[in-house]
């Protein structure tokens, strides 16, 4: 299977989870203090791009960072859930596949959460280009996301509810050869665990 097949199967795959995607991942106490540990270094920014954005639970903490929020995911059902969570004007959800986003401004801040690891390496330099382009002078990128200590990898095989099958990416980052990789594209970036097998990337371009 090509990387476009994957991306494909990754955003059905999300599309389909949206209804149960919060039971299936959501544990309030443990998701309050990561959030709470991952936002730290986070400056108060005037505007944050917000990739895979999902069902608005980044958002709605986001928001107390940032004055206005642009949040981007490729699925309309997370988009709807994401209403029902935080329906702020200060938010504007866009619909679009991340891989081929024309980005809608400039922004002070760009964050995402447990979206770089399902980045196939061949897109992993245009992702950050993309990123790039995305920043006004100065602003600031905050990842978060997880790994273990095996290989790699670079697919995953994820099974809904009803027992449908879905092939999505999923790259496993060692976090030194990350930082490293970032800075020589150029980033000045701080990529450290954050708590379990948790880590974020904080920083911004050379």
């Amino acid at each position: 299977m090509d990387t476009d097949d994957f991306i494909q199967q990754q955003i059905a795959f999300y599309r389909q989870l949206a209804g149960d995607y919060n039971e299936q991942v959501y544990d309030r106490e443990h998701w309050e203090s990561l959030a709470d540990t991952a936002l730290k270094p986070c400056p108060h920014v005037a505007s944050c791009l917000e990739l895979a954005s999902g069902t608005g639970l980044w958002t709605q903490r986001l928001l107390e960072y940032a004055d206005a929020i642009t949040a981007v995911d490729s699925s309309p059902e997370m988009h709807a859930l994401s209403v029902d969570r935080i329906d702020d004007p200060r938010v504007t959800r866009v619909t679009a596949d991340i891989f081929n986003l024309d980005p809608p401004g400039s922004y002070d801040l760009v964050f995402a959460a447990f979206w770089m690891s399902h980045v196939p390496m061949e897109r992993f330099e245009s992702f950050w280009a993309q990123i790039a382009a995305s920043l006004k002078p100065n602003g600031h990128i905050l990842i978060v996301d997880s790994h273990t200590s095996g290989p790699g990898g670079g697919g995953d095989n994820r099974q809904l509810t009803d027992g449908r099958e879905f092939n999505i990416i999923k790259v496993n980052h060692d976090l030194t050869e990350l930082a490293e990789r970032l800075n020589a594209l150029g980033w000045d970036v701080e990529v450290k665990p954050v708590t379990g097998n948790t880590y974020s990337v904080f920083g911004k371009l050379h």
